[in-house]
């Protein structure tokens, strides 16, 4: 084969050809990807993209609790090991993408000293800004204060128990409480307090004097009320303070300790009351109030990442804090050793289109070279949704297009079979609309209850200030919210200092509407001053309202409203609502049964116009299913009437196995109907591809491996739909009930598992046939295609943390070494070979690597070729998706079968010969190529005299088409 092409012959070499996406940890770090560089640009991988590689919590298993944003994280390798894989990829003219976390850090340990120095000094620390903390809490217990939920029982129970520890550190002269791993420092100003427990009597005169002298001057330490410049005085006075403490302890045996016996007197533990009170006492002296950690629901006052007490947002938006947090990764922009940025949980942010601007600014005043910061960001548009055209990016991550692509291998005409057997088979007879309003209305009540009562005091001081809306009290006020936000038909809206824009305006407008609709209780002029809120109208002059405060409170609900919907939707309604386990994805909206090709093609040339260089994916790490389970799934839309009868069969079958918790049969239908398509959709290929079963097959060990997989992804489940049990209060009766019935049914030789393999004998083949065709159109679609690793073979894991489980790239690098030689030769035998064997995966493997080849030699036609709808018409041309790409002379066409492939194998091989008997593609749009070669087969191809292509002919030999024209492939 000849000589690839490299990223420097690509026009437009800052936008990548390819991605692929790694999740890196102790198990995968710098070196080790080091070593796999080879493998990856043998695929045809331009841009390497991870999981986020600053400093993090120890032992993170992915990355997004950073602590500290200057920092590699050690457990992935020192800042020496980052240079050799950065020089590994510079040697291979390939790129680096890193998931950068802008929104949160993590704390709550003893490993953020940002957060930590917040803890010692409260608002006097220069790091008070720096974190999301309402420091004027309602809450005349917390004003001035952080509520710290990290005790695992009530702080009573933990304090009276002895869990709670005061130390002293020798080496730094420094007081702290300890719980577990947690470490919580004492405000310098009060060891004094503890100092007085020392029986000066014992010491030395000398002794006795200096420690009296520092136990005096510690009980100076006050900051409240000072200057900036002051407040700095005293902080660097007490460091002074510990430092002389240290010594005297250090140089002192006898100081140190009685010191140590002044902080005993504090930890208490059963019986011990004195100590306890005196603990106590010290605690309610500091600038956080320690709690139980299912306070924080009602009562934090910070805000967080969801629901997740460790992960503290930071207020980006402040310029100390941008420039703090981005200084590691624009040094290596301007280093050349960081080529891009995916920007986590963008909606988080306060102002997204500033950031975004500044960012891009900031990077470019760095850049040393020619090729602009591939900036994209992780933004889930609702369907119908666009991102907004004035963000300096060059996209979102893909998640619209993952779901429009996945719609084309569902059948619609299927939708009221499968919908009218859900109902009838589990009882749920509400609507998605329904079950995501009451997740919505949970959420708010019980897991972000907090966060609506911050929005809720922020709108009643507004209110207050004004006569006309003063008498509209905090109850009105949080109701109304609370009613809105579940009307809110997208995560978020983008209203700014410059105003509400058309589209923003039009959602807002939408939730009061229907708020006033389905609650009239509520008074309508509260409403519409809350309106005037949201729009940011009442921040016109004349108003009688604070400008500033407006657009503060209208950019704060925007903060609020996502996280929400996030929760609602993904975590709570996904996990309840389960007519098609497929449609139930991260960007998907189960209310759209499949898509006409019309809709698709609209989308893709709109998006490829707007967007051209934004990335497709078809999985990452948030997936709730692997790409290749979901296109499993879809096919169930192909038998919708043998599913049905397979599942009656499998309910009357396993009834055995069930048990009854609190007068309920357990497993509930809801979750058993879950189970089977979880099962349907990852039983392994290679089971799926054995020709018979007997009552060793599978082998016990993977049989094992994967019921724990399938016990553990059930018991998230329930827990995340939080209807019979939930990760606040797990009902552990009910999930041992799952997990035995789980177990029962997947024993070896059961009469159950027997059934289910003889059914995948069918479907299985018709979901490989959708996976091959997915992957055909992530590669040929337009846009940055990405892989998430491992997914060049079949992608059955299910939600994280089963998606995060180590890939075996020997056998990867083992197959793409034996399909390039391969390729050389009998190009029949090698296809033929790949369509027998679909199981093991090198079918997948080989479309991928083709495509990705095709894009490495010709890469102006992907980056800026057009997008051309192909007409297909005749008999059987139903299902069928067909495109063209134009760029000079250069034609790219792709074929895929989507829908009617039930007959998608015979004898074992995977094949879509014969399926579509009749149906033929126009060649209108390129009309201009009648030669053609078919990638995949190796054959030359010529129009017929019509000016079609029969696609029985192109489907004949391997089950997906892409054609190329006027691009030679092999020299």
């Amino acid at each position: 084969m000849t000589e690839r092409a490299t990223l420097s012959d690509n026009p437009g070499s800052g936008t990548p050809r390819a991605t692929y996406r790694l999740q890196l940890d102790s198990r995968l770090g710098f070196t080790e990807v080091r070593r796999l560089l080879s493998y990856f640009d043998r695929l045809g991988i331009s841009h390497l993209y991870t999981s986020p590689f600053l400093e993090a919590r120890s032992g993170s298993p992915h990355g997004y609790d950073v602590t500290d944003h200057n920092a590699f994280n050690p457990e992935l390798g020192s800042e020496a090991d980052f240079d050799e894989l950065a020089a590994g990829l510079a040697s291979r003219d390939m790129g680096l993408i890193l998931d950068f976390v802008a929104n949160h850090m993590g704390v709550g340990k003893a490993d953020n000293n940002r957060w930590q120095d917040v803890l010692e000094w409260g608002e006097a620390s220069p790091f008070a800004g720096f974190f999301d903390i309402d420091w004027h809490s309602p809450n005349a217990l917390l004003r001035g204060k952080v509520l710290l939920p990290f005790l695992g029982q009530s702080y009573g129970k933990v304090l009276e128990g002895g869990e709670l520890q005061l130390g002293f550190d020798a080496s730094q002269g420094s007081f702290a409480v300890s719980y577990f791993d947690h470490l919580f420092p004492v405000a310098p100003r009060h060891y004094a307090r503890i100092l007085s427990g020392v029986s000066s009597n014992i010491l030395s005169g000398s002794a006795r004097s200096e420690l009296a002298e520092l136990s005096a001057a510690f009980r100076t330490l006050r900051t409240a009320g000072l200057s900036g410049r002051r407040q700095r005085e005293v902080r660097q006075r007490a460091e002074a303070l510990k430092e002389q403490l240290a010594s005297l302890a250090q140089g002192m045996p006898e100081v140190k300790e009685q010191i140590e016996r002044a902080v005993a007197l504090h930890n208490g533990g059963p019986g011990q009351h004195a100590n306890c009170l005196r603990l106590h006492r010290l605690l309610q002296k500091q600038a956080y109030r320690l709690s139980w950690w299912r306070v924080a629901s009602d009562n934090i006052n910070y805000r967080r990442f969801f629901d997740i007490n460790d992960l503290v947002t930071i207020r980006t938006e402040r310029a100390e804090v941008f420039d703090n947090i981005h200084r590691l990764v624009l040094r290596l922009i301007a280093e050349g050793k960081l080529h891009g940025l995916r920007i986590d949980h963008i909606d988080g942010l306060s102002d997204p289109r500033h950031y975004c601007e500044k960012l891009r600014n900031a990077a470019a005043s760095r850049e040393s070279g020619g090729d602009s910061l591939y900036l994209v960001v992780e933004k889930i548009l609702a369907h119908g949704e666009v991102l907004r055209t004035d963000w300096p990016v060059a996209g979102t991550t893909g998640y619209e297009v993952l779901n429009r692509i996945n719609s084309l291998f569902v059948e619609p005409a299927s939708e009221n079979v499968l919908q009218t057997f859900y109902h009838q088979l589990t009882g749920m007879g509400e609507s998605f609309d329904e079950t995501l309003a009451s997740a919505k209305r949970q959420v708010i009540d019980h897991l972000l209850a907090s966060d609506i009562q911050v929005l809720s005091n922020l709108f009643s001081r507004l209110a207050e200030s004004n006569w006309h809306t003063r008498d509209f009290t905090l109850a009105s006020l949080r109701r109304a919210l609370a009613e809105i936000i579940v009307s809110l038909p997208v995560y978020r809206t983008y209203v700014d200092p410059r105003g509400c824009g058309a589209s923003d305006r039009h959602e807002i407008h939408q939730a009061i509407s229907s708020t006033k609709k389905r609650n009239p209780l509520i008074n309508n002029e509260l409403l519409d001053f809350i309106r005037g809120v949201l729009t940011t109208d009442l921040a016109r002059s004349r108003s009688g309202f604070n400008r500033n405060q407006v657009i503060r409170i209208a950019m704060k609900f925007q903060q609020y409203s996502g996280p929400i919907m996030a929760k609602s939707l993904e975590d709570t309604a996904f996990y309840r609502h389960m007519v098609l386990a497929s449609l139930n994805e991260v960007g998907g909206d189960p209310r759209h049964f499949g898509t006409s090709m019309e809709d698709f093609h609209r989308f893709i040339d709109e998006r490829g116009k707007q967007w051209p260089h934004a990335m497709i994916t078809t999985a990452t790490h948030d997936s709730k299913r692997g790409e290749d389970v979901r296109a499993r799934l879809n096919a169930l839309t192909e038998i919708p009437e043998l599913w049905r009868r397979k599942v009656e069969e499998w309910i009357s079958l396993n009834g055995c196995h069930r048990v009854s918790v609190d007068a309920v049969d357990a497993p509930v239908r809801n979750d058993e109907y879950l189970l089977y398509q979880t099962l349907a959709g990852s039983i392994p290929m290679e089971w799926v591809g054995s020709a018979s079963y007997d009552s060793s097959f599978p082998d016990t060990a993977a049989l094992d491996d994967y019921r724990q997989r399938i016990e553990g992804y059930m018991i998230k489940a329930v827990r995340e739909a939080k209807l019979n049990s939930s990760w606040a209060h797990p009902n552990q009766t009910y999930e041992e009930a799952l997990s035995s019935f789980v177990s029962g049914i997947l024993e070896p030789g059961g009469v159950f598992l027997k059934s289910l393999l003889e059914f995948m004998q069918v479907l299985g083949p018709l979901g490989a046939l959708n996976g091959l065709a997915q992957t055909a159109l992530k590669f040929t679609l337009p846009g940055v295609p990405d892989l998430y690793q491992g997914t060049e073979l079949w992608d059955l894991n299910l939600v994280d943390p089963d998606n995060r489980r180590p890939v075996d790239y020997g056998v990867r690098e083992q197959m793409l070494r034996q399909l390039s030689e391969s390729a050389d030769g009998n190009r029949d035998g090698l296809v033929a070979e790949l369509a027998n064997g679909w199981p093991d995966g090198r079918i997948k493997l080989y479309v991928t690597w083709q495509l990705l080849e095709l894009r490495r030699r010709h890469p102006g036609l992907f980056l800026h070729g057009s997008y051309e709808p192909v007409h297909i018409h005749g008999d059987n041309s139903h299902g069928l998706c067909a495109f063209a790409r134009h760029y000079h002379d250069q034609c790219l066409l792709t074929v895929v079968p989507c829908l009617c492939k039930t007959g998608a194998a015979k004898a074992g091989r995977l094949t879509a010969a014969g399926l579509y008997e009749g149906a033929g593609v126009s060649l209108k749009a390129v009309n201009d190529h009648q030669q053609w070669h078919n990638l995949f087969t190796g054959d030359q191809i010529t129009a017929e005299a019509n000016g079609e292509l029969a696609v029985s002919d192109l489907l004949a030999k391997f089950p997906v088409a892409v054609l190329h024209s006027g691009i030679p492939f092999y020299e």
